[in-house]
C-alpha cells in the first residue's frame, strides 16, 4: 500500500478509545503524547487531532453530533423554561397573597 493511501484511510475509533482520548485530553495530554502513550491502540496523531477537534466544537465524541447537540440545546432550553415557569407560578402565588392580605386588611379597617 502506497503511503499517499493511508493518509486517506478513516480511523474509527472504539468506544473504549473515545472515552481514554477525552479524559486525556482533559487531563492536558497532547495528541503526540496520547499517541506515544498509548502506542499499543495504534492511535494515529491525525486521528486523534481529528477526535479532539470534534470534542471541542461539539463538546462530545459521539458520532451523531447533530442530534447530540440538539439533545444539549434541548435541555438547556428545557431547563429555562422550567425555571422561568417555577418563577412566574412563584410571582403569581405571592401576588394573590399579598392581594388577599390587602384586602383582608381593607376589610379590618
Amino acid at each position: 500500500m502506497s503511503l499517499q493511501c493511508l493518509s486517506t484511510i478513516n480511523v474509527v475509533f472504539s468506544d473504549e478509545d473515545k472515552i481514554l482520548i477525552k479524559r486525556s485530553y482533559l487531563k492536558r495530554y497532547t495528541p503526540n503524547k496520547l499517541t506515544d502513550t498509548f502506542h499499543e491502540k495504534r492511535l494515529t496523531k491525525r486521528g486523534v487531532n481529528n477526535l479532539l477537534k470534534k470534542l471541542r466544537d461539539t463538546g462530545t465524541v459521539d458520532r451523531d453530533t447533530k442530534r447530540s447537540h440538539n439533545n444539549r440545546l434541548f435541555s438547556e432550553i428545557y431547563q429555562k423554561l422550567t425555571s422561568l415557569c417555577m418563577l412566574n407560578i412563584l410571582n403569581i402565588l405571592l401576588t394573590h397573597k399579598y392581594t388577599q392580605h390587602t384586602q383582608l386588611h381593607a376589610l379590618r379597617n
